[in-house]
């Protein structure tokens, strides 16, 4: 069954799929799960106006103005909803959409973002903010708890702010701040170069590489590093080895492979194990002759080569490209933009330092 309902009553409705029209003026939209309820009990405030429903299988926002805004949360208690949660904005790209991801992974492909378990799809959309993430496809997941920090900076103190934020989940303090500013106007070059040179210490720097791998642990072990026990990673990638191939190493390990067997319900360990691949890195399912075809490849390329030709895929590198739109520049990009960005030579790590090195970064960043 669906329902359209207007958001002017505050009584709980229940139903099995909701859909929320908005008017011609800017509506503000926010979507929750209702404190201490469980799975499809949730709250919406449509323009001031509260409304709790219940027994919710899917929840649709239809704007209808020029600037609407819709903040869907999941920072009280996991997903809201057993299927989708979707933002439909006009044609006006001043729509915007703010994501909680309450702590968890997020998983990012065009107009979709899959916060843990529960999937958000949006349509017509401009400023996009992901907050509160533990990692973003397969890179870190920025600390967006302290960005009202960014106040009465100079441009270059923000710029560096904004990077320790990203790159190592902290604001730094105005003494760390203020050394890299000089490290950024000493640097010979232009503006980006500048940002480049910045930008490339912090991401590489040994807390850099700490908060990358600590991101990896949550994402694709589905739990937090203990102790130092990610060191032996993040000394690999300070002795130049790519992230891909550490990353690749992770998705190789026991671990990975045991947790694979519970994420998916049916196949063989070796279909299970491929099939989370397809899950945790493409963020969809796998046909039976992609499956079939990779489960092959296991025995000649082993998991670790397996998981690097996911890694190094087309498909990955165009949902990365994606992410650094909406993640780093809190945008929602055109598709002529990531076609153009997929076509240069860099590869997908390199594309996300040369984000950071951006005019547009070091603006709205």
């Amino acid at each position: 069954m669906t329902s359209s309902v207007s958001g002017t009553s505050n009584n709980i409705v229940a139903a099995s799929d909701v859909i929320i029209t908005g008017t011609t003026g800017s509506d503000a939209m926010t979507v929750f799960r209702t404190p201490g309820g469980t799975l499809g009990a949730i709250t919406y405030v449509l323009n001031g106006t509260t409304v709790k429903l219940a027994g919710i299988t899917s929840f649709t926002f239809n704007g209808g103005g020029s600037t609407d805004a819709m903040t869907v949360s999941l920072a009280n208690g996991g997903p809201l909803v057993p299927g989708f949660v979707v933002f439909n904005g006009t044609v006006n790209l001043s729509n915007s959409l703010t994501v909680d991801a309450g702590g968890l992974p997020v998983r990012i492909v065009p107009q979709s973002f899959t916060l843990g378990t529960q999937i958000v799809n949006f349509g017509t959309v401009g400023p996009v903010n992901v907050n509160n993430a533990a990692s973003a496809n397969t890179y870190y997941g920025p600390d967006t708890a302290d960005r009202n920090q960014l106040a009465g900076l100079t441009a270059e103190q923000r710029f560096v702010r904004v990077m320790y934020l990203n790159a190592l989940g902290r604001p730094g303090s105005l003494a760390e701040i203020n050394g890299w500013v000089s490290v950024f106007d000493a640097t010979p070059g232009d503006q980006s170069q500048k940002q480049a040179n910045v930008s490339g210490q912090i991401e590489k720097s040994p807390e850099g590489r700490d908060h990358l791998v600590r991101a990896w642990y949550v994402a694709f072990l589905g739990r937090q590093a203990f102790g130092n026990e990610e060191q032996g990673w993040v000394s690999s990638l300070l002795q130049g080895q790519s992230e891909n191939q550490a990353l690749s190493g992770i998705l190789a390990s026991a671990e990975f492979r045991n947790r694979a067997q519970t994420l998916i319900a049916t196949g063989t360990a070796d279909q299970r194990y491929v099939q989370a691949l397809y899950l945790l890195l493409l963020n969809r399912a796998a046909s039976a002759s992609e499956v079939s075809g990779q489960v092959g490849a296991l025995a000649s390329a082993g998991s670790q080569g397996v998981a690097l030709g996911f890694l190094q895929s087309g498909e990955l590198r165009g949902y990365l490209i994606q992410s650094y739109y909406e993640v780093l520049l809190h945008r929602n990009p055109s598709t002529s933009e990531t076609s153009q960005v997929s076509a240069l030579p860099d590869d997908a790590v390199q594309l996300r330092f040369d984000f950071d090195a951006t005019a547009e970064f070091f603006n709205n960043g």
